[in-house]
């Protein structure tokens, strides 16, 4: 979107806010940091049999992009800024033994492989999706609203992996990731097993 840096720096505050009432946590790359959690190591690590604590689930939103759409060329410039962050997000999650999880718009497609093929191999940045494209076995929901959680299978998916705590990162965090935020907040508060 066309958002002010002074919209964007309101939408993180609101998003802090809401972070304080219930573990969601939002990794803004924005700025080219990441808020919400120190790295590495996230605050609590995963649930491992070597550790105690909750189990985080890292969320990537909507990062698995063709660029082709209208405001696709600022997107990717903004992406473009930001990949190293993301990547070194992702590689520490892994790392950490974090379950992954994409939750990425539909475009068309009904299969996620095909969301990802098209992304690697059509897309204007290929390259760059490929570097924090799933592993085999890294859940995929597509979705066709602005939360990853409406009317998909995510609350399942979560709910299978035992996460606690979701760990939300994205392309653009002042839309999907904000209202995926917002509803995770909303179900985390709604339900007793969190998911």
């Amino acid at each position: 979107g066309n958002y002010s840096e002074r919209e964007l720096d309101e939408w993180a505050a609101r998003i802090e806010r809401w972070r304080r009432r219930v573990d969601v946590f939002v990794l803004q790359q924005r700025l080219g940091g990441l808020r919400g959690a120190k790295r590495p190591g996230f605050g609590n690590p995963a649930r491992s049999g070597n550790g105690v604590g909750v189990t985080d689930a890292l969320l990537l939103v909507d990062v698995l992009k063709d660029f082709h759409h209208e405001d696709g060329d600022a997107l990717l410039e903004s992406y473009r800024r930001r990949h190293a962050a993301l990547v070194a997000l992702l590689e520490d999650a892994r790392a950490s033994g974090l379950p992954v999880v994409y939750a990425n718009d539909r475009g068309g497609h009904t299969e996620p492989a095909d969301v990802v093929r098209a992304a690697v191999e059509e897309g204007k940045a290929g390259q760059l999706v490929a570097e924090i494209a799933p592993l085999d076995g890294e859940p995929v929901v597509l979705k066709d609203a602005y939360s990853a959680f409406d009317a998909t299978g995510l609350q399942d998916v979560l709910a299978g992996l035992e996460a606690e705590r979701l760990l939300l990162a994205g392309a653009a965090t002042e839309m999907c990731v904000f209202q995926t935020a917002l509803d995770a907040q909303t179900r985390a508060s709604a339900c007793a097993s969190r998911w």
